[in-house]
């Protein structure tokens, strides 16, 4: 929204009036149109970053977005609530080549409502010759790299001003 257009980590300030501190994500600015917040990377590597963890971890997020991470649910769900993204799921495969879906009308629920997820949907499983890709049935696809990202659904003129200088969020300066 502010023109960028080279890819790499990013600030953001989730649209609440918590007033709560930056996240750094990972934009994605070249892919279909670009625009693309990356908030799943994960890849085959020597050492991998342990998806093994607790609900407060995938709550609050872990990792750099400079290499694997994954957001956190928390900050899907503020991100999403509000307004419909479009998540696409890109995957590199062991023989060079890539693949990718993408699904409109995605929101991650709140942490009241278990956030999201299906039950065979795993890309944080450990990669062990695959992962499992699939919400309707247990299909591993063997991976070497796999991505998950969001755009909003609708992205025209109208949905990119967005002014939050007539709120005053209880933060110490009303112009944030």
């Amino acid at each position: 929204m502010a023109g960028s257009t080279d890819s790499g980590v990013y600030e953001i300030y989730l649209f609440t009036c918590t007033c709560t501190k930056p996240v750094l994500v990972w934009y994605d600015m070249e892919t279909d149109s670009g625009g693309w917040t990356v908030f799943l990377n994960r890849q085959q590597q020597d050492i991998q970053l342990d998806f093994n963890l607790t609900w407060d971890h995938y709550k609050a997020g872990f990792g750099s977005p400079y290499s694997e991470y994954y957001l956190g649910n928390e900050v899907l769900h503020q991100m999403t609530y509000s307004r419909f993204y479009t998540i696409r799921l890109e995957v590199d495969l062991p023989s060079g080549g890539y693949d990718f879906t993408t699904y409109q009308y995605f929101k991650v629920d709140s942490e009241y409502n278990r956030y999201y997820g299906c039950q065979y949907f795993v890309p944080t499983a450990r990669f062990n010759g695959g992962i499992l890709l699939s919400c309707t049935d247990v299909h591993n696809i063997e991976v070497t790299q796999v991505q998950l990202k969001l755009q909003p659904a609708i992205c025209d003129t109208s949905f990119k001003t967005i002014n939050l200088k007539d709120r005053n969020c209880g933060c110490a300066d009303p112009e944030r």
